[in-house]
């Protein structure tokens, strides 16, 4: 008798693991639909009075600071892409090799990331240089090549991404299956035996750009 009971408390401990499970896949599912309206141009180019306008709206414009001859950010931009392709949002990159000289020096006396920088004596904004506005005001600047978690967690710091345990695990996971992505494996195993208890373990592994 007290067997059969525990054995019948292990199949009902399981059954509770495996529908918290699907719940909280079914969950993912919706917050991936409803972020689903995908935008087709993540990094769209502007032009100094674009930027102008974007820097002063009363929300937060994310902006690259660039050149065309910059090695460091064409190696930057895939993954800038992926991390927008995957959260829909959209980053306005900025030539600088197309600014005059006071719109050059505007933009390097404005960001903690640039203002400092001087080569030979002459002002010098770094490139790449990732900025986050509001309100014609710094909110974040930084720069370098970032990577695919570095500028992934830029934005979750600064409150452009929310900070959902399924935003990096899960939808990760599941934007990849949708924009085409590698996933190398998903496992899940549920096993369960009298006296033994029960494991419940998912491994995810996602290749991201390189």
């Amino acid at each position: 008798m007290r067997n059969k009971k525990k054995k019948k408390n292990n199949y009902q401990l399981v059954n509770i693991i495996i529908i918290i499970g699907i719940i909280f896949l079914i969950t993912s599912l919706v917050i991936m639909l409803l972020n689903n309206k995908k935008i087709d141009n993540h990094i769209v180019d502007i032009n100094y009075e674009k930027y102008s306008e974007l820097i002063s709206k009363d929300e937060y414009s994310i902006i690259l600071l660039t050149s065309p001859t910059c090695t460091h950010c064409k190696d930057y931009k895939p993954y800038v892409n992926y991390v927008c392709d995957d959260k829909n949002i959209v980053v306005y990159n900025l030539n600088i090799n197309d600014l005059n000289y006071e719109e050059y020096m505007e933009i390097h006396d404005m960001y903690s990331a640039t203002v400092d920088n001087y080569i030979n004596g002459n002002p010098s904004i770094l490139t790449p240089t990732t900025v986050i506005t509001r309100n014609n005001e710094e909110v974040v600047s930084i720069s370098g090549n970032l990577g695919y978690s570095g500028f992934l967690d830029l934005l979750t710091q600064n409150g452009i991404i929310k900070k959902w345990f399924v935003n990096h695990f899960f939808y990760p996971l599941l934007s990849s299956v949708d924009s085409c992505g590698v996933v190398c494996g998903v496992v899940c195993g549920v096993t369960s035996g009298v006296g033994a208890g029960f494991s419940f373990t998912i491994i995810v592994l996602e290749t991201v750009p390189e």
